[in-house]
């Protein structure tokens, strides 16, 4: 996503609720739903319980521990 950000929604294909940017972690909570044709996961921060919302499998990148 660069500078531009990833858009973190309320729901899939939802609101936006925040910007996520390259090098935020997140741990999967929920998902998949597949709609609209993209694959979406449920995301929360897992150092900030406000930072949550669902983003498209496209633009996130497994991480391991």
């Amino acid at each position: 996503v660069e500078t531009s950000g990833l858009n973190m929604r309320t729901s899939p294909s939802g609101t936006v609720r925040f910007l996520a940017y390259d090098g935020d972690e997140f741990v999967i909570v929920d998902g998949p739903q597949n709609i609209g044709g993209l694959e979406w996961w449920s995301l929360e921060d897992p150092y900030d319980p406000n930072r949550y919302g669902w983003a498209a499998r496209n633009f996130l990148t497994v991480v391991a521990e």
